[in-house]
């Protein structure tokens, strides 16, 4: 009996139908949420020192300057963001224009 083997376009639909499957298999797993949002204790303030003490050491290799320092309703506003260390590995790679 001679059985030809599957094409290649029928095997990369079995791989990604196996790839599809077992995210969906594992997403309910790793992911918890509440339904009715965040608890009330989890947040006591905006300000993020009240999550507990800070993990940052060191200042910040980072200086976020703007265009402007008033703004107007309709104004533009560039804000830039710069390296302010020798350290290569401070490069801001967060978004783009």
């Amino acid at each position: 009996m001679n059985i030809k083997p599957p094409s290649a376009a029928i095997m990369e639909t079995y791989k990604l139908l196996t790839t599809l499957l077992v995210c969906f298999v594992f997403s309910g797993s790793l992911v918890s949420s509440y339904p009715t949002g965040a608890p009330t204790g989890a947040c006591t303030s905006l300000n993020p020192d009240s999550h507990g003490p800070s993990t940052a050491k060191d200042p910040s290799p980072y200086k976020l300057s703007f265009s402007s320092s008033t703004y107007k309703p309709g104004d533009v506003i560039k804000g830039i963001l710069r390296n302010i260390t020798d350290n290569f590995q401070a490069n801001f790679v967060g978004f783009s224009e």
